[in-house]
């Protein structure tokens, strides 16, 4: 059976799973983990150009803002840092999705404050960094 998220999509929903079970204090410690970085920025723009059919693309795109929306954090005291969370949210989403088109750098790049929160939706998907 084919998934709405494409052919990584069990890895999707697992994590918008673990992204809706996450509380503030979760929260907060992500944005003190989720600095921004130009090998960063070059992650996103290869998940972005990565192929994933519309449709799923779509979906993913849906999923993580209905998921963030859901989290209530309007009211959080964050400000504008709320949207770092969604960024982070959505890039991980994406990347997990095409995550078969990344390189296992730019995969563990985008994922790096998720792994270090604890989610189990993304420790086997983003390698450790290697050694130069």
């Amino acid at each position: 059976m084919a998934n709405k998220y494409g052919k990584n999509g069990e890895a999707v929903a697992a994590f918008l799973d673990e992204v809706s079970a996450t509380d503030l204090a979760g929260w907060r410690a992500l944005l003190d983990l989720a600095s921004s970085s130009d090998e960063l920025i070059a992650a996103v723009k290869a998940a972005n150009a990565a192929p994933l059919p519309a449709s799923a693309r779509s979906a993913v795109y849906g999923a993580a803002l209905k998921t963030f929306r859901g989290l209530g954090l309007g009211d959080s005291g964050l400000g504008t840092k709320i949207s770092t969370i969604y960024s982070r949210i959505d890039a991980a989403a994406r990347a997990l999705a095409v995550r078969d088109a990344l390189s296992p750098e730019q995969l563990r790049v985008i994922l790096a404050p998720f792994v270090a929160l604890g989610f189990q939706s993304v420790s086997d998907a983003a390698p450790a960094p290697t050694e130069p």
